[in-house]
């Protein structure tokens, strides 16, 4: 049986990947996270190893900051809820609330 041998990922890939998780990173207006950068076709379960590259997202997430500081340097890690879904929601729970007897 064969060891898998783990072969360091090249700096090119590296900053291809870093560019584009970037790029997604503007386009939503906010950092992009772990689970979502492993459903693009930049970033792979197997990078998050020493030996590959890093283990650590917050790291890696760093290095992405440090690389394009003018264009995601100011972003937060989570999405802001739109003020719009925030108050339907409001609405459609003070309707239900007053459909069933309790004070609005």
């Amino acid at each position: 049986m064969k060891k898998k041998v783990k072969k360091e990922l090249h700096e090119k890939h590296k900053q291809l990947s870093l560019k584009n998780l970037a790029a997604i990173s503007v386009n939503q207006g906010y950092l992009i996270s772990k689970e979502e950068a492993l459903k693009t076709k930049w970033f792979d379960e197997s990078y998050l190893d020493d030996e590959v590259w890093n283990s650590s997202w917050d790291g890696i997430v760093a290095m992405m900051k440090s690389l394009y500081p003018a264009e995601i340097g100011q972003l937060k890690s989570t999405a802001k809820v739109a003020s719009k879904v925030t108050a339907k929601a409001q609405t459609a729970k003070a309707e239900k609330e007053g459909a069933n007897g309790e004070d609005i």
